[in-house]
């Protein structure tokens, strides 16, 4: 976990004491602010109000250790509740102040492990910008440049199609091995989309209609902590939360990205390997 990660703990500890202030201090924080008997609750319900299981809180709290300093004080907020806090948080959304919103992409296994994320942006930017301005769109191209044609990454037609991204052909017949090809690489890619409502499911703070409220570089840290976070579960075998309320709009769409520059050479050759791979694998 990087160390700029952990310390959003210390931002959100701040914003949980503003709303203490004003007499909002939720139940469960009341309830283990001056004893540290979380551990004590039952499994489930410590998975429903942390979202992670007690060894991968644990271990959590050993990373934070690390790098914040347990209080002198005895009064003060121990390491152990200011990740609770952090964790809480992250699960339910609550308290968020300030303004601002992020948008994020992500790249995923097939294990739905979170291998790439940019959470650097705007919610205002569109997602071709954001994969522009990655740092795994230049290394995906870079391994294309040296010669490796055939690797590359899936994606919506919301990106731009390289031959190091391959996002769906555009109006294919019906029945015909394009149609059939489109067919299977969204079935590939909607592995992300699964991996992205299993993130926001669990940390709920992303959810689209509780926009973190804070300006890009601090919504973008949290984002990164979820992530983080998300693949430590993964690892782990943390079970996933039950559904807490129907019909959650995950902020899971695709807008348009239809290119038609036929000088553009990168996306000349993109359309000839889908075209190469519809005839070879799809008729």
């Amino acid at each position: 976990m990087e160390e700029e990660d952990i310390l959003i703990i210390q931002q959100i500890l701040e914003d949980l004491n503003e709303a203490e202030e004003e007499q909002e201090r939720p139940l469960y924080i009341r309830r283990f602010y001056n004893r540290e008997d979380a551990f004590e609750i039952s499994d489930i319900q410590f998975i429903k109000l942390f979202r992670l299981n007690k060894p991968t809180t644990r271990e959590v709290i050993n990373i934070a250790s690390e790098y914040i300093n347990e209080p002198s004080r005895k009064s003060a907020t121990s390491v152990t509740l200011k990740v609770l806090i952090a964790l809480h948080f992250y699960g339910h959304g609550t308290y968020q102040t300030g303004v601002g919103k992020t948008i994020f992409t992500a790249v995923c296994d097939e294990k739905l492990q979170i291998l790439h994320v940019n959470a650097k942006f705007p919610g205002s930017c569109h997602d071709s910008h954001v994969w522009r301005e990655s740092n795994i769109s230049t290394i995906m191209e870079t391994i294309y440049r040296n010669g490796n044609e055939i690797f590359f990454l899936l994606g919506d037609s919301g990106y731009p199609l390289r031959p190091w991204l391959l996002t769906p052909l555009d109006n294919p017949l019906p029945n015909s091995p394009e149609e059939r090809c489109n067919n299977r690489l969204m079935s590939i890619r909607s592995l992300i989309e699964r991996c992205n409502g299993l993130l926001k499911n669990r940390f709920r703070c992303l959810l689209k209609h509780r926009v973190l409220h804070y300006q890009p570089d601090i919504a973008g840290k949290i984002v990164n902590a979820c992530v983080v976070l998300h693949n430590m579960c993964i690892n782990n075998d943390v079970p996933e939360v039950d559904m807490e309320e129907n019909n959650v709009d995950y902020g899971i769409g695709v807008n348009g990205h239809n290119e038609f520059n036929v000088n553009n050479t990168d996306l000349v050759a993109a359309r000839q390997l889908l075209q190469t791979i519809a005839d070879t694998h799809f008729q």
